[in-house]
């Protein structure tokens, strides 16, 4: 059932083109290219492990061989995606938050030695926050919020002169 698959195809060459190859495009993949799963695959082992070891895993879990340099291109391609995805979301300002409707944040802080510590928390919300214009003055409702598992300081905004 497994098993060396070889395919011979025809290279055609047209006055656009130096040549055209059909049976990549009619089968539905790329000359050298790799699936989106086993791209998925080189890029976990490579993460986890050095090159050679993901390429040796690559063997011993799919039965095929895979150059140590195809683990590291894939892995180090798809973590340069992954870090230019990053850098735009978090370069943007924080005001790209709906600005009209309700918005929340919520703040959790946890202890990793057990005692208990006061925690501050800073937000600098501006009156857009409120009515989606920076230089509306808004006015401050602070509440607190009984629940199960205790009570929340809550503070709430509003635009001093909300619109219609």
């Amino acid at each position: 059932m497994f098993g060396p698959v070889s395919v011979t195809e025809r290279v055609w060459r047209t006055e656009q083109k130096n040549y055209l190859r059909l049976l990549p495009e009619a089968i539905g993949v790329t000359p050298r290219g790799r699936s989106q799963r086993l791209e998925r695959v080189l890029t976990d082992f490579g993460i986890e492990h050095s090159f050679q070891h993901a390429a040796a895993r690559v063997l011993e879990h799919y039965g095929f061989e895979m150059n140590v340099s195809a683990v590291r291109n894939a892995t180090l391609h798809h973590a340069g995606r992954a870090e230019q995805i990053l850098r735009t979301e978090y370069q943007e300002p924080f005001r790209v938050l709906p600005a009209v409707g309700q918005s929340y944040i919520i703040a959790q802080a946890e202890t990793n030695d057990g005692n208990t510590h006061n925690v501050s928390l800073y937000f600098d919300i501006s009156g857009e926050w409120a009515n989606g214009n920076d230089s509306t003055l808004i006015k401050w409702g602070p509440k607190q919020v009984t629940h199960a598992g205790g009570t929340l300081q809550v503070h709430t905004i509003t635009p001093a002169s909300p619109r219609c």
